[in-house]
C-alpha cells in the first residue's frame, strides 16, 4: 500500500465518523428522548406553506378561507352612478276637427294648459303630439271587421298649426302658444299637413291607432313614440266612435306597440253621464249616442278615464296624464335593501341623502314617485351590498 493510497482511506473513515456522529446527534436533541416518533416528518414543509429566509414557517390562509360574508351579507360593496333621470310620457291628443266642436274646444284648450306648469315643475321629460279624429273616407262603411273599411291616406298623420312644430318637446320658447295653436288648428282650419276633415265618420280610435302606426322608424310621426316611456291618449270629440273593428281590437293593438310600457287611453266626449238631459243639450249628438259609449269602455279597459263634454272642470284628465310618471334607476345585481343608500353628488361627494323612494323588487330598480325633483347638475349615487352564503 502506497502513501498515497493510505491517506485516502485514512480520509474516508475520518469522515464516515463525523457524519454518523452528527445524525445520532441530531436525532437525539430533536425526538427529545421519543425513539417511537416518525423521523420523516421531521423539517417537513407543505405546499401550502412558505418557508422564509430566517427559517420560519409560515401557513398561507387560502383565498376561499377568507371570510367575506357575515350574517348573509357580502362585505363587497357595490357603487352606481347615474345622471339624473326625470318623469318621461309621450302625450297624443287625438281632436275631432268638425265645426261642432268650436263650443267646447277654447275651454278644454284653457284647462289643459295648466300643464306646463305641473311639467316644468316636475321636471318631465315630455312629448306631445296631435292629430285628428279622421278614420275612413267611405261615408256609409260600419264594417265589424278591424279592415273593414277603407282608410284615408292621411288616417293618423301628426296635425299642428300652419307653420307651427307638429312635436312639442320641453326647452321649446313659448311653448304654451305652440300647444295652443296645434289644439285650436282644427277649428280654425289652419290645420297641416292639409287632410280631408273627418266629419260624420269621426274615427278616434283609429286614427289613434294609426298615429302610431306611423310612428315606427322613418314614418311621418317618427320621434313621438319613444322606446320605454308610457304613452297616454287623449281623445276629444262630440260625435260616437265610427272606427271600423271591435272594442277589443283597439285594446289589443294599442296595448302591443313595442315601443312603450304603456298606452292608456282617456276620452272627453259623449258617452253615459248623471245627467243625460244635460248631455244632449251640450253636445250635437241625440239620446240614441247614450248608447254607443265606445271611448268610454276602451278608457276603462285601458286604466283611462271618461267626461262628458259638460264638465266645467277636466282637472281629473290633467291629474290622469301627470300621475305614474315615476323616476327610476335600473340596479346592476340584487341588493340586500337594508343596506341600500342613494344619494345625490357632487363630483363622488354625497350632498343629499334621499329617502323618498321604494325599491321594486320585480324590476329590480330603485323608484323615486312622480313629484320627486332632481338637481341636474349632481349624479344620483346608489350603492348597496349584495346576499350572499356564509
Amino acid at each position: 500500500m502506497n502513501k498515497l493510497t493510505a491517506c485516502l482511506k485514512l480520509t474516508f473513515v475520518l469522515v464516515l465518523s463525523l457524519c454518523i456522529g452528527c445524525n445520532i446527534s441530531f436525532l437525539a436533541g430533536s425526538n427529545n428522548g421519543d425513539a417511537s416518533q416518525d423521523d420523516s416528518s421531521l423539517n417537513s414543509v407543505d405546499d401550502d406553506d412558505v418557508l422564509t429566509d430566517a427559517g420560519l414557517v409560515i401557513e398561507e390562509v387560502p383565498e376561499d378561507a377568507v371570510t367575506d360574508c357575515l350574517d348573509g351579507i357580502s362585505n363587497e360593496e357595490v357603487v352606481l352612478s347615474y345622471a339624473p333621470v326625470f318623469p318621461m310620457q309621450d302625450i297624443l291628443f287625438v281632436i275631432d276637427d268638425s265645426t261642432s266642436m268650436t263650443t267646447y274646444l277654447d275651454a278644454l284648450q284653457a284647462a289643459f294648459s295648466s300643464f306646463f306648469e305641473s311639467a316644468e315643475r316636475m321636471q318631465m321629460n315630455y312629448r306631445i303630439a296631435f292629430t285628428t279624429t279622421l278614420g275612413s273616407n267611405e261615408l256609409n262603411c260600419n264594417a265589424e271587421e278591424f279592415d273593414g273599411c277603407a282608410l284615408d291616406e292621411n288616417s293618423g298623420l301628426h296635425s299642428a298649426c300652419l307653420n307651427g312644430e307638429w312635436l312639442l318637446q320641453p326647452m321649446m320658447d313659448n311653448i304654451e302658444s305652440r300647444f295652443e295653436c296645434n289644439f285650436m288648428a282644427t277649428i280654425e282650419n289652419t290645420v297641416t299637413p292639409i287632410r280631408n276633415e273627418s266629419s260624420i265618420r269621426e274615427s278616434g280610435l283609429r286614427a289613434a291607432y294609426e298615429f302610431f302606426v306611423r310612428s315606427g322608424e322613418g314614418g311621418e310621426n317618427a320621434g313621438f313614440d319613444r322606446p320605454g316611456v308610457p304613452n297616454k291618449i287623449v281623445i276629444i270629440s262630440d260625435e260616437v266612435d265610427h272606427s271600423s273593428g271591435s272594442i277589443s281590437d283597439y285594446v289589443e293593438r294599442l296595448s302591443s306597440f313595442s315601443q312603450n310600457e304603456s298606452t292608456e287611453v282617456s276620452a272627453i266626449g259623449i258617452g253615459i253621464g248623471t245627467n243625460p238631459i244635460s248631455l244632449v243639450q251640450c253636445t250635437s249628438g241625440g239620446e240614441d249616442t247614450f248608447l254607443l259609449d265606445r271611448y268610454r269602455t276602451v278608457a276603462d279597459q285601458t286604466n283611462g278615464l271618461f267626461e262628458t263634454l259638460c264638465e266645467e272642470d277636466h282637472s281629473a284628465v290633467l291629474d290622469w296624464i301627470l300621475e305614474d310618471s315615476p323616476t327610476s334607476y335600473h340596479l346592476s345585481d340584487t341588493p340586500v335593501v337594508e343596506t341600500v343608500v342613494v344619494c345625490e353628488a357632487n363630483e363622488g361627494t354625497c350632498v343629499n341623502i334621499r329617502d323618498d323612494y321604494t325599491y321594486n323588487e320585480e324590476t329590480n330598480s330603485i323608484v323615486f314617485p312622480a313629484e320627486a325633483t332632481f338637481d341636474s347638475n349632481l349624479r344620483v349615487n346608489i350603492t348597496y351590498k349584495k346576499p350572499c352564503e356564509a
